[in-house]
């Protein structure tokens, strides 16, 4: 009989394990049709005086770079850090031969600085407040994959 039940919204390790889960399904189907999802992961800490001022944290799938996380502490932010970081992935990832990097981010927070950098937007997802927009940008490092 086909049973179908919501997770509590407060249990937190049941989303988590709902989603591994869920994450091995799409893997198994992804290496059924000889595409597995063989990523890894590319990181970079900031650190003064030995303590963490900042970093960014990507992965890199089917030839493109996803970056997920990029943060700087607030008193250390319009120093160059953020640029400085992805300036390290940038070099690393042509390195490597990656097509390019992408990311989203809301409209609250980096998407100038993104575009600053050389990213185009390609998508917008439209909130119920504009300034929770969500925008999508990408920056090819290669001429063709």
């Amino acid at each position: 009989m086909l049973e179908i039940r919501a997770v509590a919204d407060d249990d937190k390790l049941a989303h988590e394990d709902l989603a591994k889960r869920i994450d091995g399904i799409l893997e198994t189907y992804a290496e059924t049709h000889r595409r597995p999802f063989d990523n890894r992961y590319v990181s970079f800490e900031a650190k003064e005086d030995g303590a963490m001022i900042g970093g960014i944290h990507a992965y890199v799938l089917y030839g493109w770079c996803f970056i997920k996380l990029l943060a700087i502490e607030p008193g250390h932010r319009g120093k160059g850090l953020g640029e400085t970081l992805m300036q390290q992935l940038e070099e690393r990832m042509r390195a490597e031969g990656v097509i390019g990097l992408w990311v989203d981010t809301y409209e609250y927070q980096a998407p100038g600085f993104y575009e600053r950098l050389g990213f185009t937007r390609y998508g917008t997802l439209e909130a119920a407040e504009p300034i929770c927009n969500r925008h999508y940008l990408y920056k090819r490092l290669t001429a063709t994959p």
